[in-house]
């Protein structure tokens, strides 16, 4: 039997026809007209029913056309719950990810890796940001300077040839704590992760989510990366409403129809942490079939007591708020507002963009924004209280059950 699709809210309708609320719509306009974003997508549940779907804004700083409620916006880190993690998350349920199994069986290439800690790595250490790795490592810059005397057509960066280069400047990566000792949020941690699906799977990251998962659940036009290695399908993809994120001095124009970040760029825009590209309706729709999973519904793809096994925050370190692929509500000053139940799990992006979901209150909100556009200097505080703000509103206003 075909996995069941959620319930959606209807993509294509108008403006007018989408659910809003008065005071969300005051608040999210509000950010505009501060700068924070140029435009903007809320998507809010309670249960089955969708009582605020709404698009706000434009495109760009400078664009005349205004957003629609299926624009396409980089969804960033959102990648890692809703990409490599949700592959990680569908492969445990069917036994084929082990999460208690040693980095270097899963990726063999780092058995000759320079730091002999990677040795004592597991997968949920990767999933819980404690595997001793740095946030993040300039992968972009060193194939860059590695192949600036190459012809142009023997260069990889920009492709997925350049995953070959990559691994290796990884394998030569030294840790920064012994792994499972300390949390850190890790970008190098969750490429890891998308290498692995792809070592399990024999396909890679973005075609396997495509035919596995986001296919079969109705998604294959809501969530998808855009492979720079494809030019038809960027071609195809290009000509959707996509919205802007940062002017890039490294890329030297606008970034618009391919990925923010500068390694999953680098990697032809296909990667574990970040690459994904989705609408708010997509996010809410997979969120919504990961809540019925929760909830026991039999007719997900998903394992109900793996769901609940990643959705369950980390005990290794004392203070964290992560679990497998997600966060968790912090005591102090959440994204997630202070009326999300510290049951609920959620996840920002870089660009902009977030999610929660609150099982206790079967509760989801979808927010994403451009707030990286066209640079995100001076907007960080303001931001996270807009969005904090926002889930206040959506926990506030949803109808009773």
């Amino acid at each position: 039997m075909p996995p069941k699709a959620a319930t959606a809210p209807d993509a294509a309708a108008s403006l007018a026809d989408c659910n809003h609320i008065d005071e969300i719509d005051r608040h999210i306009q509000s950010g505009i007209r501060k700068g924070l974003y140029s435009g903007a997508v809320v998507v809010a549940s309670a249960g089955d029913t969708v009582f605020h779907h709404r698009a706000y804004g434009t495109e760009s700083q400078d664009g005349r056309a205004r957003l629609q409620p299926d624009a396409v916006f980089d969804l960033a880190s959102l990648s890692k719950p809703l990409g490599a993690g949700l592959a990680a998350l569908f492969l445990a349920g069917k036994g084929r990810f082990g999460v208690g199994n040693q980095l270097t069986t899963l990726l063999p290439f780092l058995r000759d890796a320079k730091d002999p800690q990677i040795a004592s790595i597991s997968a949920d250490m990767l999933l819980e940001h404690c595997s001793g790795y740095g946030a993040i490592a300039p992968l972009w810059e060193q194939i860059e300077q590695a192949e600036r005397h190459r012809a142009n057509a023997v260069r990889t960066l920009g492709t997925t040839d350049a995953i070959a280069a990559a691994r290796q400047l990884v394998a030569n990566l030294n840790l920064e704590s012994k792994p499972g000792s300390a949390v850190c949020y890790s970008d190098i941690g969750f490429i890891l992760i998308g290498w692995i699906i792809a070592e399990l799977t024999g396909k890679p990251l973005d075609e396997y989510l495509r035919r596995e998962l986001y296919e079969p659940l109705g998604l294959g036009n809501d969530l998808f990366f855009i492979n720079e290695n494809d030019s038809g399908n960027c071609r195809q993809l290009k000509k959707r409403q996509i919205v802007a994120t940062e002017r890039c001095a490294w890329r030297k124009r606008l970034i618009r129809g391919e990925v923010h970040d500068r390694n999953a760029w680098a990697l032809g825009g296909v990667a574990g942490h970040a690459g994904l590209f989705g609408t708010g309706s997509g996010v809410w729709r997979l969120c919504h079939t990961l809540l019925r999973c929760f909830s026991g519904d039999p007719e997900t793809p998903f394992h109900a007591a793996t769901l609940r096994r990643f959705w369950t925050r980390s005990r290794r370190i004392a203070q964290t708020t992560r679990t497998f692929c997600w966060d968790t509500p912090s005591a102090r000053g959440s994204t997630a507002g202070g009326r999300f139940s510290r049951t609920s799990v959620g996840h920002l992006g870089f660009t902009g963009t977030s999610v929660w979901v609150d099982p206790q209150n079967d509760l989801i909100g979808v927010f994403l924004a451009n707030s990286a556009h066209p640079c995100r200097d001076g907007k960080n505080d303001d931001f996270n209280a807009c969005r904090a703000r926002l889930y206040d509103l959506i926990a506030k206003l949803a109808p009773q059950s």
